[in-house]
């Protein structure tokens, strides 16, 4: 198996900011600071959001980010809102994270573990958006091979895209 490459190094890439200064962002932000300098993200995008492998996952860039970064405390689900006026910023002292909750606004969602949460079915929207981060023609085989989504699922997304139902 590889060596996983650091984060500081992967955002580098991706911002050219760098890496000492992503790492010591990282180890050190503990609030917001909007007079930080903004990290443009140059890598991936789905739907004008910057993401990035995780997990063997394709995933918000903003999340893997703040979840690496200590000093910032994260609710067991929860969404960030990007606070930036530059749209592809991942700067963790630009985004607010955001509490989701259930149904009933005044009690939290229930928390469910890793192993329950990537043990979900994958909406088929989350492969859609992921066969459109490639360009046409698409393969499912390929796809398959590239992101954690069966086969199965990409030519689902490709046939709903092909017929317009996307």
């Amino acid at each position: 198996m590889r060596p996983k490459t650091p984060l500081a190094q992967r955002v580098a890439k991706h911002t050219g900011i760098s890496v000492d200064d992503i790492q010591w962002t990282l180890d050190n932000a503990t609030k917001l600071d909007p007079l930080a300098d903004c990290w443009n993200w140059t890598g991936a995008l789905v739907k004008n959001t910057p993401v990035m492998r995780e997990a063997g996952k394709t995933v918000s860039a903003r999340h893997v980010i703040l979840k690496a970064t200590p000093g910032i405390t994260l609710p067991p689900k929860f969404r960030v809102e990007q606070m930036c006026p530059r749209p592809f910023c991942v700067n963790p002292e630009h985004s607010a994270v955001r509490q989701i909750y259930g149904v009933c606004e005044a009690e939290p969602a229930p928390v469910m573990s890793a192993e329950e949460f990537n043990a979900q079915p994958d909406p088929i929207e989350d492969v859609v958006d992921t066969v459109y981060s490639r360009d046409p023609p698409w393969d499912p085989a390929v796809l398959a091979a590239e992101f954690d989504y069966s086969i199965e699922q990409f030519e689902e997304a490709i046939r709903l895209i092909e017929t317009g139902a996307f």
